[in-house]
């Protein structure tokens, strides 16, 4: 199906299974997303199947968010800078 995220058969009857493969860790990004998604828009078109598991492997499911992929001016940099922020009005208000 996708490169990362996959739909594999089920031993047990009316249960897919979707498997994330993306080495080394399987790290979260915007393709594996667009995969995930795929994938359950494939499996929401099957009537007959009623469960669905998600299985990365078996040693780790899933790293988180690959981070690789965030912005240069992320997420920390904007909560140091609402920090130095804050402080800088509340000793302004004093």
């Amino acid at each position: 199906m996708g490169e990362f995220v996959n739909v594999e058969p089920s031993s047990h009857d009316k249960v897919a299974i979707i498997r994330l493969d993306r080495p080394k860790v399987n790290a979260l990004n915007k393709q594996v997303g667009e995969e995930l998604l795929a994938a359950a828009t494939e499996i929401e078109s099957r009537p007959e199947i009623r469960g669905v598991v998600i299985w990365g492997g078996p040693k780790i499911f899933a790293a988180g968010a690959d981070i690789a992929e965030f912005p240069t001016t992320g997420v920390a940099i904007h909560r140091r800078t609402s920090m130095v922020s804050s402080r800088r009005c509340s000793r302004s208000r004093t």
